[in-house]
């Protein structure tokens, strides 16, 4: 079987973490033998970090080198069921996987349909699921939950992706950093978001992409805050409490290109006046095809945003006209929606 590490698709030497002394059973603990199995593969230039199925208790951060995948044993496995990590760390603010290489400019990590609990047991110290800087990464399949601090931590990646990975999450889903250098080229394709925090917080990033029915779920605040220039691809909004999108507050001016996607606001626990707020946009072109929302603003501009063009022909809403609450036209900005209420 090939392997993905960064550009090299090749067949790198397997380090079953088992073959080091990890036993699998949640009781356990693991976190040694994992890092010996991570060490092994480093030492060796890179290689498959294998963990057969089973349940591995892991008790502080383990570090992860350049040209290193962490493969699970299936991604037909539900969660919880195949390569499982219960991580139940005892220092505060603990990551379980950290990535910050010591000779590579970037490395080229994957981790494969791994599952991970943070917290699950208790202790209230699992700060980030991946903790990734200066690293060229792809994560598939799996999932992560009840981190406090985020699912995925990204700090100066580089041509990087996420698909088919749940977050589920008690801090942020994803949080790009705005320390060091400028992320570029990150995208999430089919990713899961659901907690009580922001799903994806962007900053210092050039251009987030999201894909293939990304799904969007907070019931506490705002979906998406972009501080740096976004693409939304068939994105799918449910029951966020805020906004789905708050772009350019901090005063860099960015673009924003939003094609396709719904937002169901099915629990009506949205408590906001408007579903996208931009300021500080260059450029934003934004169609939704479907609006379910018991609220009547869906757009609102600031006088520092211009040339917008936002539409949605099927909105859904029994509590009055659909208005677009927009401040400040500016010339060029474009604006229609329509009520298919029925």
């Amino acid at each position: 079987m090939s392997f993905r590490i960064g550009n090299d698709v090749s067949a790198p030497a397997t380090f079953n973490v088992k073959s080091y002394g990890a036993v699998g059973d949640g009781v356990a603990d693991d976190t040694v033998f994992i890092q010996n199995a991570l060490n092994a593969a480093y030492n060796a230039g890179g290689g498959v970090v294998f963990l057969p199925i089973g349940n591995y208790l892991v008790t502080s951060t383990l570090n992860v080198q350049e040209k290193t995948i962490i493969q699970g044993a299936s991604s037909a496995l539900g969660f919880g069921d195949g390569s499982h990590i219960t991580f139940s760390p005892t220092n505060p603010n603990s990551d379980l996987f950290y990535c910050s290489p010591t000779v590579a400019s970037y490395a080229a990590i994957n981790i494969i349909d791994i599952t991970a609990d943070g917290d699950s047991l208790g202790a209230g110290n699992a700060r980030y699921a991946l903790n990734l800087e200066d690293c060229e990464f792809y994560v598939r399949g799996g999932g992560f939950r009840f981190f406090a601090g985020a699912g995925v931590f990204i700090q100066s990646a580089i041509n990087s992706r996420i698909e088919g990975t749940s977050f589920s999450f008690n801090g942020y889903g994803a949080l790009f950093s705005s320390l060091g250098n400028t992320s570029t080229s990150t995208a999430f394709s089919g990713v899961y978001f659901a907690g009580n925090n922001v799903d994806v917080w962007v900053r210092n990033c050039t251009r987030l992409i999201c894909t293939d029915k990304t799904i969007f779920e907070t019931t506490t605040t705002d979906a998406i805050i972009a501080d740096s220039s976004i693409t939304l691809i068939d994105p799918y909004f449910e029951n966020v409490a805020g906004r789905i999108l708050v772009a350019g507050v901090t005063g860099t001016f960015l673009s924003v290109l939003v094609l396709g996607g719904e937002f169901h606001d099915g629990a009506g626990v949205s408590t906001v006046t408007d579903l996208i707020y931009l300021d500080n946009v260059w450029d934003a072109y934004i169609v939704l095809n479907f609006v379910a929302w018991e609220k009547l603003s869906y757009c609102r501009t600031t006088v520092n945003t211009n040339r917008v063009f936002f539409s949605c022909p099927n909105i859904r809403n029994t509590s009055g006209d659909p208005r677009l609450d927009t401040q400040n036209y500016n010339a060029g900005d474009n604006f229609t929606a329509t009520d298919d209420s029925g």
